[in-house]
């Protein structure tokens, strides 16, 4: 599995336990919907690193 493939899984991982609903913000034309895993970026990719980080250590 190449490093690129790791991050790809590891996001997928990531936005299926923050939840993979949408969020919606606004009424009418204006409204916004957005994935949960976007509405705390930090969040996101501290658990994708350390999804990596565990991939990592198992190979070694």
């Amino acid at each position: 599995m190449t490093e690129e493939q790791i991050y790809i899984e590891a996001g997928r991982i990531i936005q299926i336990a923050m939840g993979r609903e949408k969020v919606k913000r606004g009424r009418g034309r204006k409204a916004k919907t957005d994935w949960r895993a976007n509405e705390d970026p930090l969040g996101y990719w501290c658990g994708v690193e350390a999804i990596v980080a565990l991939v990592r250590a198992a190979h070694d």
